[in-house]
């Protein structure tokens, strides 16, 4: 009887700590890695190309496998610096990068993103996305749309040209 009034405040406490395991899985696992704050810095190479090109192949090899890898300016800094860590990517589990290709591909997004206004809330879509709204006045994106729809506006979107064959919305 002793074993019963016991059981089940053992098992809440167990619930509960694996539901905030699941909540945050990052810190759970201890791979939320030590960016840097969302600030400019300078950086040793003088030479812009030379400097970001490493960070940009990252960002494109990383990323450009699954979908089109968008401008680092649709998204404000504090966008992209959750994204690089998050496990759990729009639903599906990827592995994050590692160091020092993590360092690389942040330098690159956080140097080539846009702030955020004071009002805004993190945007994570792209119908979010206020550059995304102020380039595309008339254009709607359902919530069930990813970003390789972008292809049937952009044809040359997977290739990082988001300007050139681009046709008009219908």
């Amino acid at each position: 009887m002793r074993l019963r009034r016991w059981l089940l405040p053992i098992l809440l406490v167990f619930a509960l700590a694996w539901l905030l395991q699941v909540q945050n899985p990052l810190q759970a696992q201890g791979t939320v890695p030590n960016l840097p704050p969302a600030e400019r810095v300078e950086l040793d190479e003088p030479n812009p190309f030379l400097r970001y090109q490493p960070g940009a192949q990252v960002y494109l090899a990383a990323c450009a496998t699954c979908h089109i890898a968008l401008p680092p300016e649709v998204f404000p800094s504090e966008t992209w610096r959750r994204v690089l860590v998050d496990i759990n990517h729009y639903g599906v589990q990827i592995e994050v990068l590692q160091e020092p290709f993590l360092q690389m591909a942040w330098e690159y997004l956080r140097d080539f993103s846009r702030g955020r206004a004071e009002n805004e809330s993190v945007p994570y879509r792209i119908r979010e996305s206020r550059l995304f709204r102020a380039l595309h006045p008339g254009v709607t994106m359902p919530a069930d749309q990813g970003v390789n729809s972008c292809l049937g506006c952009h044809p040359r979107a997977n290739l990082g040209d988001f300007l050139n064959g681009q046709s008009s919305p219908s």
